[in-house]
């Protein structure tokens, strides 16, 4: 899981002060990331119109090459 960051959520009128992902808290996070899920939007739309950042890691991220190499050495797939 992502760590919180300080800062301020890009959904308007948001009074949480703790960033989860995508500039957002953690509520509108999972609220957008449901309906991207459900296949009703994508989190290009909300890119888009401001309401989400690009998210931080991408697929050559040292992050995402760790988390690979580990997952890989105990034999998970993902």
């Amino acid at each position: 899981m992502t760590a919180c960051k300080k800062g301020k959520c890009l959904i308007e009128g948001c009074l949480n002060k703790k960033i989860y992902a995508r500039g957002l808290c953690l509520t509108h996070y999972h609220m957008i990331r449901k309906l991207v899920k459900d296949g009703k939007r994508s989190w290009e739309e909300f890119e888009k119109v401001g309401m989400s950042l690009r998210p931080k890691i991408g697929k050559n991220a040292p992050q995402r090459k760790r988390f690979e190499a580990m997952a890989a050495k105990n034999n998970l797939k993902i």
